[in-house]
């Protein structure tokens, strides 16, 4: 089990740039259908999940923090009725911008766990989701896909294998590593 992990400076830069295959905003509705339908999907962020549900594309875990460029989000409403009509469980957890909680660490792995029970879950993040996307991408197995939020390009899809995970996990160790070093 990970602490705390704190997002230093050189990971910040990494991150920056799509983890798997950016989708812009123009990409057809049908190739996104086609590229995640019977696929275990994890998505992150508000937004995201807001469009993969309205596409009837519904994820195995849903994340999101009621937020839209860490203001509230015009969409909340929507999303909540989508996810409570489409059967989510939901869960909370506390995480803070630029790192991740033991707590939101914890969450993660149970509705990663719940998902791989046949449960559809909805996270729900009190602070920021995003860099949760890492612990989904590490610990929601090979084959599986995380979609997340490019701001102000698109989506990005991440097909999860093995080559992904080692990146991931060598990013995790450099969290962990500065958190150590503070």
């Amino acid at each position: 089990m990970i602490r705390a992990l704190h997002l230093p400076p050189g990971v910040r830069r990494r991150l920056k740039s799509p983890l798997g295959k950016l989708l812009d905003n123009s990409t057809p509705e049908e190739d996104l259908k086609e590229l995640l339908s019977g696929r275990v999907v994890y998505s992150v962020g508000d937004k995201v999940s807001l469009r993969l549900l309205r596409l009837s594309l519904c994820p195995q875990v849903a994340i999101f923090d009621w937020k839209t460029k860490r203001e509230p989000s015009p969409h909340a409403l929507e999303l909540k009725e989508r996810l409570v009509e489409a059967g989510y469980t939901f869960l909370r957890c506390k995480n803070p911008p630029g790192g991740i909680t033991e707590d939101a660490f914890g969450r993660v792995l149970e509705a990663i766990e719940r998902g791989r029970r046949g449960k559809r879950v909805a996270l729900e993040v009190e602070g920021e989701e995003d860099l949760l996307a890492l612990l989904f991408i590490r610990y929601g197995g090979e084959g599986s896909i995380v979609v997340y939020g490019q701001p102000a390009e698109g989506i990005v899809v991440v097909e999860v294998d093995s080559v992904t995970v080692k990146n991931i996990e060598a990013l995790l160790r450099q969290m962990e590593a500065d958190r150590n070093e503070n």
